[in-house]
């Protein structure tokens, strides 16, 4: 509970220009060069800033922005747009990053919507810093204020003096957004998707925000004051010495039957919180976070580096990795919508259309188990056919890679 506080990042619009010369956008493709390492720095920072403070899976959002900046089909996509429209780079790169998050923000999945704010957080960052504006808030946090704002990502909150952050309160996101990630680890209470608009609220304003019920009071009544004290106290203190006695405890019924507690990641980063929540492994990792994150297939490397660092940091606990589960809600980019996708060409049927994709997967995935225990999932089996086929792609590149 405290005073409001109205959150404002500097940002422009780019207004669209016209080269007239190749010398022109030569030196375009240039500042363009030059945003993009300014912009990779400052990620770099943050997420050195990020893993002094806060749990290092919160790093990987960060990894995961710099992925979008190096991303080599989407500057080659930018430079071409720029030498083929004769535009400016902050206008090719908005429309080029606003492609990729409207692809993502198709997704029915929360979790995968929320994905489109960190290609947005990117594309903000280079276009500011083309359009040579300063990313600060207006005023420093000199005092403990509940931060307001209509929208805010992870490197907004790492900036900030966290001291003074006692809450925040978004008009977007929801419970499975980084910036609610990144609030629990910082032990800050967070309301995401409120749904109103927050320039309405006068700056200082007392509020009351419960993270756990997911409400946000202003101008609360002393009963309400009392209330949210009295609640603030019961859970800062017994909830958490209650979840600390039970949680390396076995989960047993009362019949003595042993039931296996794991839990879904969709970052390889989030391992730390599996294991700190006490879970016994990892029952689904949905990669296709590794595709929405950066607009394109990663390559065998990358995979086989995100899959063994998962499977190491189990140190024996079991993962169950689900293949590529594109198509449907969580669209393609530059793939034509289906009038029915939720039973059209999407999970395996897709990955068989694109039999290399699929092998590089499979291959890292083989690579990894060699660490660990790692189990396959398949999305979206219609068919026995299905799986027989893949099996026989999986025991045929076992074969192959016994060789080498």
């Amino acid at each position: 509970m405290g005073p409001a506080f109205i959150y404002r990042i500097g940002h422009g619009e780019p207004q669209l220009r016209r080269l007239t010369s190749d010398q022109a956008i030569d030196a375009e493709k240039q500042r363009l060069d030059e945003a993009l390492a300014a912009v990779r720095n400052d990620l770099k920072q943050f997420k050195k800033d990020a893993h002094t403070s806060v749990d290092t899976a919160i790093g990987k959002i960060f990894d995961a922005q710099v992925m979008i900046v190096d991303d080599k089909a989407i500057i080659s996509e930018v430079k071409s747009l720029i030498e083929r429209e004769q535009i400016g780079a902050e206008s090719a790169f908005a429309r080029v990053l606003g492609e990729a998050q409207h692809s993502i923000e198709r997704a029915q999945d929360p979790y995968l919507r929320e994905m489109s704010s960190e290609v947005g957080s990117v594309a903000k960052r280079v276009i500011n810093h083309l359009l040579g504006i300063d990313e600060t808030i207006d005023r420093p946090l000199t005092s403990p204020v509940i931060l307001l704002a209509a929208t805010i990502t992870p490197s907004d909150i790492v900036s900030l003096k966290r001291d003074n952050v006692l809450g925040i309160v978004t008009e977007t996101g929801g419970q499975t957004s980084h910036v609610a990630l990144l609030a629990k680890s910082l032990d800050i209470p967070a309301v995401a998707g409120v749904g109103m608009d927050v320039r309405e609220v006068r700056p200082g304003t007392m509020i009351a925000v419960d993270g756990y019920d997911g409400t946000v009071v202003l101008e609360p009544d002393q009963g309400t004051v009392k209330f949210i004290e009295r609640k603030r106290k019961r859970t800062r203190t017994a909830w958490p010495k209650r979840f600390d006695a039970v949680r390396d405890m076995p989960a047993v019924t009362t019949d003595n039957h042993r039931i296996q507690l794991l839990a879904n990641i969709d970052l390889g980063g989030e391992v730390n919180r599996v294991l700190k929540a006490g879970a016994d492994g990892v029952g689904l990792f949905r990669t296709e976070y590794l595709y929405l994150v950066k607009g394109r297939y990663p390559s065998e490397q990358d995979q086989v580096k995100v899959y063994r660092e998962t499977v190491e940091h189990l140190e024996g606990r079991p993962v169950i990795v689900r293949t590529f589960d594109l198509g449907s809600d969580k669209a393609l980019l530059n793939v034509e919508p289906e009038a029915n996708p939720a039973l059209g060409v999407r999970g395996i049927r897709l990955a068989l259309r694109s039999p290399r994709t699929l092998d590089a997967q499979l291959r890292a995935l083989l690579k990894a188990s060699a660490y660990g225990p790692l189990w396959v999932m398949l999305p979206m089996i219609t068919d026995v056919e299905e799986v027989l086929t893949v099996q026989e792609r999986w025991e045929r590149l076992k074969l192959e890679l016994g060789k080498k």
